[in-house]
């Protein structure tokens, strides 16, 4: 004689179904109130890897350029360098330049243990490149009209 049975598979599938309903109400869910900005808080428009310090202690950076006044907790002016190690933000002191309006910074780009950035004046539709050297800003050539998209050094340098 036959006896029935319940297919196993329907009990398993329903305890399979019921497991995970009982651990939604574990952990609520609450927002969390952190300093600073999550990155930055405007446009970026430029990314490149940069060694502040070329094969010194220092771990390489990430520079970031666009418009932007606020980096994680540092304040800036659009240029800011992040520490992958330690994922933390600090300010990169832009190059001074005789602009009339506030600078936006664009396209980034190392060149040995160089950076060169283009800085964009909105009010008088210029730009410039500038280089920084570790330590100084320098100008390079002369002001061009409109905004620079994209700046590639030679391989003569």
């Amino acid at each position: 004689m036959r006896t029935h049975r319940p297919p196993l598979l329907s009990a398993s599938l329903f305890a399979s179904l019921g497991l995970p309903l009982a651990g939604l109400a574990q952990c609520p869910n609450t927002w969390q109130a952190l300093p600073g900005c999550p990155g930055v808080n405007g446009p970026v428009r430029g990314l490149a890897a940069y060694d502040p310090d070329g094969p010194g202690p220092l771990p390489p950076h990430v520079v970031v350029a666009g418009s932007f006044q606020m980096a994680g907790l540092a304040s800036t002016s659009g240029l800011a360098l992040w520490n992958p190690a330690t994922s933390t933000f600090q300010d990169l002191p832009g190059p001074s330049l005789p602009f009339a309006g506030p600078v936006t910074f664009g396209p980034v780009v190392v060149r040995g243990s160089e950076l060169l950035v283009a800085c964009y004046d909105q009010p008088t539709n210029s730009s410039r490149l500038a280089s920084f050297d570790g330590t100084a800003w320098s100008t390079l050539g002369i002001d061009f009209q409109g905004a620079v998209l994209a700046v590639r050094p030679r391989s003569n340098g």
